[in-house]
C-alpha cells in the first residue's frame, strides 16, 4: 500500500469518446479492422482487445495524434497497423525472451491446410491457412489478402522491403493453391 494509506490507482480505461475532435469517427472506422489484424497475429481473442486498446491509446498521445488527425483515411489506417504491429512484436519479443512454455494444446492441434474441410467457405479456409504460416507471412497475408493492400502499403506498414513482402506473397499462392483446387481439375487451366 502506497503511504500515507492511499489506495493505488486504478489503471485508466481509455474511451474513445475521452479523445480529441475526430478520434471518435477514427476509432469506430479503424477499430474492426485492427482487432482482426492483431487476431489473425496472435491467435488470442483477449490479447488482441489489449493490443488494441494500446494502439489507440498510442494514438491518444498528443504528439501522435497531431501527425495522424490530417491524414487521408488510408494512410490514418496504416499508421495504425504499422502501430498495432509494432505493439505485437514487442509482446512478441517479451514473451519469448522470459518464457520458455510449451506451446498450448489448443495452438498445437490447429488444423494443417491438408485436413481443412472443403466445405468450408473462401473466408474460412483463408483464416486457417494464415493461422498456420510464419509470423512474417500471416501479417502479409492478412494485409494482402483481407486488408486489401497493395506490396508498397504492406512494405510501408510492416516495416519490411518491397522484395521480401513480394516472396511472401509467392510462398502465399502456392500454399493456397491446393485450399481453393477444384476436384477433378488438377492440371487444367
Amino acid at each position: 500500500m502506497p503511504a500515507g494509506g492511499e489506495q493505488p490507482a486504478e489503471p485508466r480505461r481509455i474511451r474513445p469518446s475521452d479523445g480529441p475532435p475526430g478520434f471518435l469517427d477514427l476509432y469506430r472506422r479503424t477499430k474492426d479492422p485492427v482487432f482482426w489484424f492483431l487476431r489473425s497475429l496472435s491467435n488470442d481473442r483477449s490479447l488482441a482487445s489489449d493490443l488494441q486498446q494500446d494502439t489507440f491509446a498510442r494514438l491518444l498521445e498528443p504528439k501522435h495524434w497531431l501527425e495522424v488527425r490530417d491524414r487521408d483515411p488510408e494512410q490514418q489506417m496504416r499508421w495504425l497497423l504499422r502501430v498495432a504491429h509494432n505493439l505485437f512484436l514487442d509482446w512478441y519479443r517479451r514473451r519469448t525472451r522470459f518464457s520458455w512454455e510449451p506451446l498450448p494444446e489448443d495452438l498445437a492441434a490447429l488444423p494443417c491446410s491438408a485436413h481443412i474441410d472443403r466445405h468450408m467457405d473462401d473466408e474460412t479456409r483463408l483464416m486457417s491457412l494464415l493461422r498456420n504460416l510464419p509470423l512474417q507471412q500471416r501479417a502479409v497475408g492478412f494485409l494482402w489478402l483481407m486488408g486489401n493492400l497493395d506490396t508498397a502499403e504492406i512494405s510501408e506498414v510492416l516495416g519490411i522491403p518491397a522484395a521480401a513482402v513480394s516472396r511472401h506473397k509467392y510462398r502465399i499462392k502456392q500454399k493456397a493453391q491446393p485450399l481453393f483446387a477444384v476436384p477433378g481439375k488438377e492440371g487444367q487451366r
